[in-house]
């Protein structure tokens, strides 16, 4: 089962894809927004709202503070541990929030 919204995060940075039109074939249409640490409390609001979370706004200051905060509101949460051997980047993807 899919969704219509994932999170990568890395060091510097937070990802965030959005599908918005289902093609032929199974094929979405997404959009994506970069955001770099630290992240407004307004912007980590929107995003824990996209993911159906009741969470009140905080600013976000790292990368280990979503994962910590996301995992312990909601155990529909996959977090994917990834190294990029092109450019040696390491990060997590947040994906799959089951309904």
């Amino acid at each position: 089962m899919g969704c219509d919204i994932n999170i990568k995060i890395r060091d510097q940075d937070l990802k965030v894809k959005n599908a918005h039109k289902k093609m032929h074939a199974g094929i979405q249409q997404w959009t994506t927004e970069v955001y770099n640490f630290p992240i407004s409390a307004a912007i980590f609001g929107s995003i824990t709202k996209a993911l159906k979370m009741d969470l009140p706004g905080r600013e976000i200051r790292d990368g280990e503070q979503p994962i910590s905060i996301l995992c312990q509101v909601t155990p529909s949460v996959r977090i994917i541990t990834y190294k990029n051997d092109v450019n040696c980047t390491y990060g997590h993807l947040m994906i799959e929030m089951e309904p």
